[in-house]
């Protein structure tokens, strides 16, 4: 971060500066508050630390001159009714010949009114003079309005969204500035990223005065619902095809695996033994993850159903032989894994390293 100390005390300032240096940081300092602001135009600056009793300027006066010369948060971010649907009850009152007055702003979420985060936000008229007789008022806030900074990181394919207006990226944002005044009133912001990037979001309501900082987590990868629910159809696709052709990848069964009812004690052999897979399974999501915004994995866990028929020699006498038949089904637990990739389009997946166990 770059960082600037301001403080008249020499002593306190350099040992600020050297401090943040040791830690890594950018840092300068001025001991003359009345270069701060000219110093800002033509220097980046993340944060200040400053002392209040100053000479020249103080602490308090210096910020209130900080944040005047701060741009205003343009107006298509500041919709409030296409906020979450909330809106605003405004009431008003200035006195043109006084120069003075305020706004109340009273939050409306729907038909309810949300008198406890009522903001005011007092105002003061600026005159300009017309004709050498008559004057003109601009009116303009009377205090210090709140700010806003915005610390995105710069990472790969991070869409910016300020209260749902695109903002550009976090490598290339539409607010050039860090730092912005901006009214009361809600502040959603919303980093959006491609692939597997989770979506993040910041939600702040901003008063009539102070500071304010939208930080956010390092980046996080999520498979959302749409990415699980086509991994989760492929797979159940693959484990037909396999049931169907009784692929290799099945447990091999034996007649051990059914409870035939009417099984004999003894007998000579099995004359055949057979069985054969349904292609109805059963299955549901184990578990899912995203390594990157590129690949993840999904596992399912199935039960298939087999049927068994077995037929036995029981014995012979002379040259006839007697058989006897069983019949039984059972249900097996298997294990449907896949490594998936994200492809064009956003609501599916690539499957590879398809893998059925039990």
């Amino acid at each position: 971060m770059n960082f600037l100390v301001v403080d008249d005390n020499r002593l306190l300032n350099r040992f600020l500066t050297t401090y943040l240096r040791g830690k890594g940081h950018a840092c300068s300092s001025l001991s003359d508050s009345s270069k701060v602001v000219s110093w800002l135009d033509i220097n980046p600056c993340d944060a200040i630390i400053l002392d209040i009793g100053m000479p020249k300027i103080d602490g308090i006066s210096l910020t209130a001159q900080i944040r005047e010369k701060l741009p205003l948060l343009p107006q298509k971010y500041q919709k409030w009714d296409e906020v979450d649907g909330l809106s605003w009850k405004t009431n008003s009152e200035w006195n043109g010949w006084v120069g003075d007055g305020f706004v109340k702003f009273v939050p409306i979420d729907g038909n309810q009114i949300k008198e406890e985060f009522e903001f005011t936000l007092r105002i003061k008229a600026k005159y300009t003079s017309k004709f050498g007789i008559f004057r003109s008022a601009k009116w303009v806030s009377a205090n210090s309005m709140s700010d806003v900074e915005f610390a995105f990181k710069n990472e790969e394919n991070i869409g910016i969204q300020i209260n749902q207006v695109p903002a550009g990226s976090s490598k290339s944002p539409e607010l050039s500035k860090k730092r912005y005044v901006a009214f009361p009133g809600p502040l959603k912001t919303k980093l959006t990223g491609a692939g597997f990037t989770k979506d993040r979001e910041n939600s702040i309501l901003i008063g009539a005065d102070g500071s304010n900082s939208i930080n956010f987590p390092d980046i996080e990868y999520a498979l959302n619902t749409s990415h699980v629910s086509s991994a989760r159809t492929q797979l159940e696709a693959s484990l037909i095809s396999c049931l169907k052709r009784e692929c290799s990848d099945l447990p091999r069964l034996s007649q051990f695996d059914f409870s035939f009812f009417n099984q004999p004690d003894d007998y000579l052999y099995t004359d055949y033994f057979y069985t054969d897979w349904g292609t109805s399974p059963d299955c549901s999501v184990s578990s899912f993850r995203a390594t990157s915004a590129d690949e993840g994995y999904v596992s399912l866990d199935c039960t298939a159903y087999a049927s068994g028929s077995i037929k036995w020699i029981l014995y012979r006498i002379l040259f006839t032989t007697y058989y006897d038949t069983g019949y039984d089904s059972t249900s097996v637990s298997l294990k449907v894994s896949a490594n998936v990739s994200r492809t064009s389009n956003p609501y599916s997946v690539k499957l590879s390293n398809i893998q059925i166990s039990n």
